[in-house]
């Protein structure tokens, strides 16, 4: 079976390049939950500038976000651009400003800018499938051309 990387590029008709896989760690979905917050605010705002920047670190721009949580398809976006800017600390939903700013003091971080991408969910038949090929190292994100982006596949 091809990796889930191409599988969803071919589902959503977009080159590889356009996907990025992220994926979510367990603790802080846990914590976002307890604040009541959505992976969804989590996944969409993100610091500029950094590997997180979707449309501004990438070339070509990232087009697709395949989120992973517990090592299983969560949800799949269809990025439309940058909805809202700001920092990472008044982005969002009241619950998910609350998670950062509670996240920045336990981690002695500070607001950096940041934007809400504009995103539709998309809704594709991998949602819930579980995955393996996600291993060492255990880093957040696999993009075309890491050795990660085409070893992840469905189990």
């Amino acid at each position: 079976m091809p990796p889930l990387s191409q599988l969803i590029a071919d589902e959503t008709n977009v080159m590889p390049q356009q996907v990025l896989l992220l994926r979510h760690a367990i603790k802080r979905t846990n914590r976002l939950h307890q604040f009541g917050a959505t992976i969804e605010d989590y996944t969409l705002i993100q610091p500029i500038n950094t590997i997180y920047d979707f449309l501004g670190y990438y070339n070509p721009p990232i087009q697709v976000v395949v989120t992973i949580v517990n090592d299983a398809v969560y949800s799949v976006y269809l990025l439309g651009g940058i909805a809202e800017e700001g920092d990472n600390l008044h982005l969002g939903s009241p619950e998910h400003q609350e998670f950062e700013q509670f996240m920045a003091e336990m981690e002695g971080r500070h607001a950096v800018d940041a934007v809400k991408f504009a995103a539709q969910r998309f809704e594709s038949v991998y949602i819930g499938s579980n995955i393996t090929g996600w291993n060492a190292p255990r880093h957040p994100i696999a993009k075309y051309g890491d050795v990660l982006f085409g070893t992840v596949e469905l189990l």
